[in-house]
Parts: C-alpha cells; sequence; structure tokens
C-alpha cells in the first residue's frame, strides 16, 4: 500500500476502489451483464474504433510534443492518465452536442474553472483512506439524488436540501484545503504543483482543435444525409453539398446555420443552389 500511496492520493485510490467494486457487482447480475454486452458491442463498433484510435494517436502526439520541450516528465504521467480517461474520454462520447464554436468555449472555461479548485484547492490535499472510502460514496449519492430530484418541480424542497448539503460538502473542501495552503504554502507552491496545476490546462487546449474537426466531419455527414433526401437527382445532391462545402468550410456556425435553413429550399422550384446556400445567414 505504501508504494501505491506514494503514486496516488487517498482520494484517488478511493476512486479506483470503488469503482473496481463496482464493476465487480455489475458483473455479478445477467442482465446487466447483457447491456454490458451490448454497450461494449456497440462500442467496438469500425467507425468508433477508428475514431478512438485517431483520438489515442493524437494524444500520444501531444504528449511526445510536450515532452520533447520538457514540459511533461514521468512525474506527471499519472496526471495524464487521469486527464485522458476523464476529460478527453468524457468529451469524445459528447462530442455530438458540439452544435457551435460555444461549445468549445464553454470547455475552455469550464476546464480552467474545475482544474483550479479540483486540482489545485481540493485534490491536493486529501484525507486518511478509510475517510475517503466513506467520503466518496456519500458525497455520489447526494450529487445524484439532487441531480435527480431536479427533474421535477414537486422535489423542490429535496433539491434545495441537498443543494444545500453539498454547499456545505464544497465550502468545507475550500476551507480545508484554503487552511493547509496558508500553513503549508512552502509544500503547496513547488514547481512540481504548478505543472501538475497547468498540464490540464495545457492539455485540453491542445485536444480542442482535433474535438472540432471531428465536430465538422459529424456535422457534415447530417448535413450530407439531408440533402441527399432532399432530392432524387445525383447530380443536384452532389452540387448542394459542394456549394455548403465551399461556403461553411471549416466554420461550425455556419454549418449550423445552414442546416438550420436548408429545408426552405425548393429543388423543384428554384435551380440557383450556389446563390441559395451563400445567402443563408
Amino acid at each position: 500500500m505504501t508504494k501505491l500511496t506514494d503514486i496516488f492520493s487517498t482520494r484517488e485510490l478511493s476512486l479506483l476502489i470503488w469503482l473496481t467494486v463496482l464493476i465487480i457487482t455489475l458483473t455479478f447480475g445477467k442482465e446487466i451483464r447483457k447491456s454490458m454486452l451490448g454497450v461494449i458491442s456497440a462500442f467496438f463498433a469500425t467507425k468508433i474504433v477508428l475514431v478512438f484510435a485517431l483520438l489515442t494517436i493524437y494524444v500520444g502526439l501531444i504528449v511526445f510534443l510536450l515532452k520533447s520541450f520538457s514540459l511533461l516528465d514521468v512525474t506527471l504521467f499519472k496526471d495524464t492518465i487521469f486527464w485522458f480517461f476523464s476529460f478527453a474520454i468524457v468529451t469524445f462520447f459528447s462530442i455530438n452536442k458540439a452544435k457551435d464554436i460555444g461549445f468549445f468555449k464553454s470547455i475552455l472555461v469550464d476546464s480552467f474553472k474545475w482544474t483550479i479548485f479540483l486540482e489545485f484547492l481540493v485534490n491536493f490535499y486529501t484525507f486518511s483512506l478509510t475517510t475517503e472510502l466513506i467520503l466518496f460514496p456519500f458525497i455520489l449519492i447526494v450529487t445524484t439524488t439532487q441531480a435527480f430530484s431536479q427533474t421535477d418541480k414537486k422535489n423542490e424542497q429535496v433539491t434545495k436540501l441537498l443543494t444545500n448539503i453539498l454547499s456545505i460538502i464544497v465550502t468545507a473542501y475550500f476551507l480545508y484545503a484554503l487552511y493547509k495552503t496558508l500553513f503549508d504554502y512552502k509544500n503547496v507552491f513547488t514547481l512540481h504543483n504548478l505543472n501538475s496545476l497547468v498540464l490540464p490546462l495545457l492539455l485540453t487546449t491542445l485536444l480542442l482543435p482535433f474535438y472540432y474537426l471531428l465536430a465538422v466531419i459529424m456535422q457534415y455527414e447530417e448535413l450530407f444525409i439531408r440533402a441527399d433526401f432532399m432530392t432524387n437527382d445525383k447530380n443536384k445532391s452532389k452540387l448542394l453539398k459542394r456549394e455548403i462545402l465551399m461556403t461553411a468550410k471549416f466554420n461550425l456556425n455556419k454549418i449550423k446555420t445552414i442546416k438550420t435553413n436548408l429545408n426552405k429550399f425548393d429543388f423543384y422550384h428554384s435551380t440557383d443552389i450556389k446563390q441559395y446556400i451563400k445567402t443563408i445567414k
């Protein structure tokens, strides 16, 4: 355990232990096993595997680049792994929500806010493993219950109570971390901790171009499927797709605008496809 605690914090160990328990528990249920197999089968669909492989290669290139410029060393390898299996993969499965540039702006803002709070003020100071093992499921239950209660106005009082409990927990964590920081600043303000703080922000920033390109491709794919259904004339369909590409290019906002207004185009009474696409605003 001593070697593990040299690598992982007690909070990270608590997370790993509970995840292991959850996975083992899920495998005992026959129906759950079937569902899990269905999810795994869906994940290994050719297109998803290809994109995920490209994501892994891209992240590998980022890590190699940062290491080449001495911006990443072995001591930050664990942070990189946690970032990949949290932010990178979670964003990978939610990239279909990226309809415009605002999606990526919010990622950067949230990444900056949560990195400073969680990475620097909370995760740097942890409790004993026993305490963390008790706190983790408690906070998880409160958080998920609060999120569920928000779906129905009838639960307004419960939502308010759980929100207050979460606020107390967050405040307690913050005050504890702040107290430890003030009285142990020599161990806090080190080069390693600074690198650990900056690393997720840097990795996220460098990964966003990949996700932006992926979002553009996905939006074009949806748009072109619609274009194929708008006419039986393949030549007109090809012309429409070409004009969309020439007009929108890599502008996600423009692609969204065209998707919203394209259904107004009438192939039977309008022939100037190029002019129509250019006038969409």
